[in-house]
């Protein structure tokens, strides 16, 4: 059977209530046996004083002098087993073997000091308590250390729980472990990026050939059909209609992935945030009122400017919004939209009241092609992030429930950007 290994708590409650026992049993002890001596001495001083004085004393006198002042004697005819006796002789030949009853004198001096013995029992209780507590602070930094770790281990980038530890030790190994997992995370990030640059490379290498291979038959589909559509009787207009709609969706499907893979320069001005949020409301509302959405959007009394490309912001926030939507268009709900001015940055907010994003997904949704929906094409979100990424901005994700991405934006103050 394997014998498992004592924790470190266990260990420090054990020696230091090991030693708390010792040393209150020590000192209650010591302090008994001094006094314990004292009160021998003591006694043997008296017996020798009145040994001293009997013996100009007749019998009955010394009987009754001995009574009144020897207690704690013992009155023998045999010599004690240590040697220690004296013997009383009174004036008219009397005479007596006395010792001290040890064990009257101990229990009398117990008796009296009590309080001293019940102060020991409390003095190791509380020995006994700071021990616990002792060991309770000791070891609980180090456990939520050993806690983050597992955290860390795990894809979760977390810093060590509870206040600033009283040890100043502790503390510093608390602030470089934080400090440890933030640099981490950014390395992590940064590797992160790196793939997603290279994939991103791969992929625009890819798109420019397919692009051309695709929309050229796509163009000429749409000749014929517009041919067709001249000639066909009305039953078989339907059909052309659906055609129509299809060659309308793989060229955008062709456009995204072409804006994506290979993104125009940026035409950077100063943005509205009012405007940019009352163009995409006019773009949704419909969607909204069908789906029974209610829209929130949250602005200061000043209109904030960010300094960016209109149409990429556009999309970005639409893409969003629309991301949104489809969380809520089962169960209806509110979507909050919201921004606020900080020193530098704008901070934008879109929240939904879905059921949020699995936290196994929270690291893939903003990869090319990742979707959970069957007429998704992956490439929204990414395109979000690119768009962010491309204005010098970031963006962050609580996936809920209610998943609310937060992204910051450079502000533009007046005569330029800030």
């Amino acid at each position: 059977m394997k014998i498992k290994n004592p924790s470190l708590e266990f260990l420090i409650k054990i020696i230091v209530s090991l030693l708390a026992i010792i040393i209150t049993l020590g000192i209650t002890s010591t302090a008994l046996y001094v006094e314990y001596k004292d009160r021998l001495n003591a006694e043997m001083k008296q017996l020798k004083e009145v040994s001293s004085l009997v013996r100009y004393l007749s019998t009955s006198e010394a009987t009754l002098l001995v009574n009144k002042v020897g207690k704690n004697w013992v009155f023998t005819n045999t010599q004690n087993p240590d040697g220690e006796f004296l013997t009383l002789r009174t004036a008219d030949g009397f005479q007596w073997n006395v010792t001290l009853d040890r064990k009257k004198i101990f229990s009398e001096m117990l008796l009296n000091r009590r309080l001293v013995i019940v102060m020991g029992m409390i003095g190791l209780l509380l020995a006994l308590e700071i021990a616990i507590l002792l060991a309770y602070s000791l070891t609980r930094p180090l456990k939520a250390i050993a806690w983050t770790c597992q955290q860390v281990s795990s894809g979760k980038w977390t810093h060590i729980p509870g206040n600033p530890s009283k040890f100043k030790e502790i503390q510093i190994l608390k602030e470089t472990f934080n400090s440890m997992v933030d640099q981490l995370k950014k390395l992590h990030e940064r590797e992160r990026q790196v793939a997603r640059a290279e994939r991103l490379a791969a992929l625009g290498q890819l798109v420019a050939g397919v692009s051309h291979e695709i929309r050229n038959p796509l163009a000429a589909m749409r000749v014929h059909l517009d041919l067709l559509s001249e000639t066909v009787s009305e039953e078989g207009k339907p059909s052309l209609m659906v055609l129509d709609q299809e060659i309308d969706r793989l060229n955008s499907t062709v456009s995204q992935l072409l804006n994506f893979a290979r993104p125009k320069a940026l035409v950077k001005g100063p943005v509205s945030l009012r405007e940019l949020f009352g163009w995409t409301f006019n773009m949704v509302k419909m969607q909204l009122s069908k789906k029974n959405i209610q829209w929130r959007h949250e602005l200061p009394q000043k209109d904030i400017y960010v300094w960016g490309d209109r149409d990429k912001l556009q999309q970005m926030l639409l893409n969003l919004v629309l991301n949104a939507i489809k969380a809520m268009e089962e169960t209806g709900g509110t979507l909050e939209i919201k921004a606020i001015e900080e020193t530098d940055f704008a901070l934008l907010s879109i929240k939904d009241h879905g059921p949020g994003i699995p936290e196994e997904l929270i690291d893939r949704i903003f990869d090319p092609f990742f979707t959970t929906r069957p007429d998704g094409t992956g490439l929204g979100l990414p395109l979000v992030l690119q768009i962010v990424q491309m204005h010098e901005g970031s963006i962050e994700v609580d996936p809920g429930p209610g998943a609310e991405f937060k992204i910051q934006l450079p502000l533009y103050r007046e005569g330029g950007r800030n």
